[in-house]
């Protein structure tokens, strides 16, 4: 009976060995640690920290609003009027909060057109923590980035190592079972 147990286990080993498509040790590496549900989680971490850092260096770039504003047709017995408001914003916060904006009402009456209640406003930061704050938020974002990506890295090493332990465990009791067997050969000879 042990005969016909250790048999049928060679049997079955075998047969896994051949039955099921050869990979190398690294492709079967790399399906391991893709199947890690930690390093999946890891991989969304550090994707995230890096979009946050992106969209932290964009709110420290330029900003430009342009707005139509309030359009208006008019057709009329006295003619047809197109009026609008328009709008300019424009503002570069890393250099002292430096604001510019302007808007005017135009219009367009009987093929004329008019201009008025024309604005232009502009405005900095004198003193002001805007820029340091900036700055601050820039590296904390720079880091937590870099962190995510240290936190993968550790992770891909971690999987490597198990991945190889679980290699050599499972060779060590394949030769153990191939012992095993070669004993049971002896002992029937």
């Amino acid at each position: 009976m042990k005969k016909h147990v250790v048999f049928g286990a060679f049997i079955i080993f075998s047969c896994s060995a051949f039955c099921f498509e050869a990979k190398t040790s690294q492709e079967m590496l790399l399906s391991y640690i893709e199947n890690s549900t930690e390093m999946k989680k890891l991989l969304i971490d550090a994707e995230s920290a890096q979009l946050n850092l992106e969209s932290t260096k964009i709110d420290n770039g330029f900003d430009l609003k342009l707005s139509s504003g309030d359009v208006q047709l008019s057709f009329g017995s006295d003619g047809e009027t197109v009026s609008a408001k328009p709008s300019i914003t424009a503002s570069l916060p890393s250099v002292l909060g430096l604001d510019v904006s302007g808007s005017a009402n135009l219009g367009l009456k009987d093929g004329e057109f008019s201009a008025t209640d024309i604005s232009v406003k502009a405005g900095i930061d004198i003193i002001s923590s805007a820029q340091k704050e900036r700055e601050i938020s820039l590296m904390k974002a720079e880091r937590n980035f870099l962190e995510a990506k240290r936190k993968l890295q550790n992770q891909a090493t971690t999987l490597e190592s198990q991945f190889y332990n679980k290699i050599i465990s499972l060779l060590t009791d394949t030769n153990s079972l191939l012992q095993a067997q070669q004993s049971l050969y002896d002992d029937s000879i």
